[in-house]
């Protein structure tokens, strides 16, 4: 099986996070995040795993959503989230922020790591390369060079988008 890469400088974003559990919170802040895409799989007719040049842009159309906003946990029960005008107030641990709708990315997910980024980075670029060849899909989140987190989907496997 061949293993083709595709990783920063291609692929980083710079996005604001935080963290949000019961009793405890992070501050807003953020990261310039280094994002490294990986597709294992044989050799399709024109002997390539995946086209280099269809790769790139499907990644870079997922990170654009997130790249320059505020990345938002749609799915922690401790966060208030309310969407006026074109406001997103956001609500937790005695906070409240009111942020532009157009800075602002909501993700399905509790919290907002590099584990969950990893993930639905993963997932969503999975739902886009469905040429039988490829067999396994993963993507990587680096906060800092040397911490981060990747996510692996066996693309064959029946349960392929979890």
């Amino acid at each position: 099986m061949f293993r083709v890469t595709q990783r920063f400088p291609f692929f980083s974003i710079s996005a604001a996070h935080f963290v949000v559990g019961e009793g405890y919170s992070e501050a807003i802040h953020g990261h310039n995040f280094a994002i490294e895409v990986e597709v294992f799989g044989e050799q399709n007719e024109e002997l390539m795993v995946v086209d280099f040049f269809k790769l790139r842009p499907l990644v870079e159309e997922i990170l654009g959503e997130w790249d320059h906003r505020t990345l938002i946990p749609g799915a922690n029960p401790n966060i208030e989230i309310e969407e006026k005008g074109d406001e997103v107030w956001i609500r937790f641990s005695g906070k409240e922020y009111a942020l532009p709708k157009v800075d602002v990315c909501i993700l399905p997910t509790p919290n907002i790591t590099v584990e969950e980024m990893a993930r639905i980075l993963t997932v969503r670029v999975a739902e886009r390369l469905t040429q039988k060849n490829i067999k396994r899909i993963r993507c990587s989140v680096f906060e800092y060079m040397g911490q981060g987190a990747s996510f692996t989907l066996e693309t064959g496997s029946p349960n392929r988008i979890p």
